[in-house]
């Protein structure tokens, strides 16, 4: 097969042929967007290590500030699983201007009261299972006094926390490896930094004493109403002051863990803030502990709580012109034991629960406009599921 040669393929001494080159692609610009995402990156990582160091050495200066030294505090047995704490509130007025005791307290019923034990409650922690055990103490429990005879337990906190850690340690027969305090206010604030909290009320509540205010209906409770919630007694009982405030501790934890709050980083560090500089603790009870505990408990909720009241045969008996809660011995003892072996807790000390409305009990929408006084308090209706009487209003609103 004759092939056609190239022009001037074989002529000498023509000039040679050159094939013409293609003309060169555009040259694409070079991408930098991955370097620059991985610059972005470890800004990121480097403000974040920052921004925790900075968070971490600002919590243990507030958790070393607010630390004292407590000596009825002992270390757990030997073979121990449990930890426990005791959590006290404070009715003390100290720190408090003239205004803020006013709001906070407009019956005056804490004004000569020194400092005493508002609540209490011995909080039993499991941090192998991610369970807690909160005992609440009635206030007017009758025990032996410090200087002989008899008074009430929440007379203890008037000389501090160790005589009140030793008590109860008596009392209870448990040891305590730390002590909580919380101040009168910060109830309040904390409430406040989560937005308040939802609370049903299944009749109009006027109380003086402790300012709380509130209509029919389903009501955000912030500042000085929610303390005034958990803080009134004269409306039913301490019994069901005890109610409330489970179910506002309760209500409280639920909002803390829901994502509005834990993706919210200054809902977070507000939180933090409020929270390590409204706490007194003992010494012992550092910054490491809390982080470990809270290692322990990082998938914990409200349901893993089991709320208890001590035992009682009487919810009030008046001995020498004193009104006195008078321990259940035989059921108390019970209970406790069970605690500290670690075996399943009998059913004492169970409190009832208010329901959440339904629409035959009543709408949880906008409460009426009409504020009248509470009449005469009904007492707490008894349930089925629980032997101590629980409060007479204050419920869930879903």
């Amino acid at each position: 097969m004759n092939r056609r040669s190239p022009p001037g393929a074989g002529d000498a001494p023509g000039p040679s042929w050159v094939p013409s080159e293609p003309p060169p692609l555009p040259r694409r610009p070079t991408r930098h967007w991955g370097r620059r995402i991985l610059a972005l990156v470890v800004v990121l990582v480097i403000v974040g290590v920052v921004a925790g160091v900075a968070l971490f050495v600002y919590a243990n200066r507030r958790v070393t500030q607010q630390a004292v030294a407590c000596s009825a505090c002992t270390p757990a047995p030997a073979g121990a699983s449990g930890t426990n704490l005791l959590v006290l509130a404070s009715d003390t007025r100290v720190g408090l201007s003239p205004a803020e005791a006013q709001k906070l307290d407009p019956g005056n019923i804490d004004l000569n009261s020194g400092e005493r034990a508002d609540s209490i409650a011995l909080v039993h922690l499991e941090p192998g299972t991610g369970k807690a055990v909160v005992i609440s103490i009635p206030r007017d429990l009758r025990v032996p006094a410090a200087g002989g005879g008899y008074g009430k337990i929440n007379g203890y906190f008037n000389n501090g926390p160790n005589p009140m850690v030793a008590e109860v340690t008596s009392l209870t027969g448990l040891p305590i490896q730390h002590f909580i305090e919380v101040n009168f206010t910060s109830f309040g604030e904390i409430d406040d930094a989560l937005g308040g909290v939802d609370v049903y009320f299944n009749r109009p509540i006027n109380d003086p004493n402790s300012g709380l205010d509130q209509p029919k209906g389903c009501d955000t409770l912030t500042g000085a109403q929610a303390l005034a919630f958990v803080r009134d007694r004269d409306t039913d009982s301490d019994f069901g002051r005890i109610a409330r405030q489970r179910l506002f501790v309760t209500l409280m934890m639920d909002k803390v863990l829901t994502p509005g709050t834990l993706l919210n980083p200054v809902k977070v560090v507000d939180l933090i803030k409020l929270g390590l500089g409204s706490l007194t603790h003992d010494s012992g009870l550092g910054l490491t502990t809390m982080l470990d505990l809270a290692l322990h408990y990082h998938s914990f909720n409200s349901s893993d709580i089991d709320f208890r009241v001590l035992p009682v045969q009487s919810t009030g008996q008046v001995i020498g012109g004193v009104d006195y809660v008078i321990e259940n011995t035989q059921q108390a003892t019970a209970l406790l034991s069970a605690l500290q072996d670690g075996s399943p807790l009998p059913p004492y000390g169970i409190q009832s629960v208010n329901a959440a409305p339904t629409p035959s009990t009543g709408s949880a929408g906008a409460p009426p406009a009409s504020r009248a006084p509470a009449s005469a308090s009904p007492a707490a209706p008894a349930s089925p599921a629980g032997n101590i009487a629980g409060a007479s209003f204050g419920a869930p609103c879903s």
